[in-house]
């Protein structure tokens, strides 16, 4: 049950990561959602897109630090339950704003499929939060979140690296 709880854990993590840090490094979509739904300015919704990036970093974190496992695992939820009311009212609402949940990539407005993606990470947070996590050495821990977030960080600039690859085979093949 221990690891279970670690496998969830880091399914979060990875998550939240990916999600944090394609808010950080491009709040622009997320700001306009948030502009739009909330009539905030351009500068108030990035800096909100920006501060949501933080708060799932900080989560994220908390989820593998045995002393904040639990606090990040209702933290996760509280994430998920507000990600899942999001993704349920503006697709009642009709909006064809996209997300930005997972920065410029995020294409698609929000809608059912992000709502099962909230509804599962809250209860992985739930889970996570219950459960004793299996005890992990610091070192061990420290690798998976730096695991965590090389993962992330090429997921969230996978679009620059392939058309990187691109242009480098183009000038080969001149």
């Amino acid at each position: 049950m221990h690891y279970l709880s670690l496998t969830m854990s880091l399914a979060v993590v990875g998550t939240l990561f990916v999600a944090a840090l394609a808010k950080l490094a491009t709040p622009d979509r997320l700001g306009a959602l948030l502009g739009g739904g909330l009539r905030l300015n351009p500068v108030p919704a990035a800096l909100a897109a920006r501060a949501v990036g933080a708060t799932e970093l900080a989560v994220g974190v908390a989820l593998v630090t045995p002393p904040a496992a639990r606090i990040g695992g209702y933290g996760a939820a509280a994430l998920g339950c507000g990600f899942f009311a999001a993704a349920v009212g503006s697709f009642l609402a009709g909006s064809d704003v996209p997300c930005g949940c997972f920065g410029a990539s995020s294409s698609r407005p929000l809608g059912l499929p992000h709502a099962l993606l909230g509804g599962a990470v809250s209860l992985c947070g739930v889970f996570v939060a219950t459960v004793r996590p299996a005890t992990v050495p610091a070192p061990t821990r420290l690798a998976l979140v730096a695991v965590a977030l090389v993962g992330a960080a090429l997921v969230v600039h996978s679009r620059e690296i392939t058309a990187a690859r691109g242009r480098i085979r183009d000038a080969q093949a001149a």
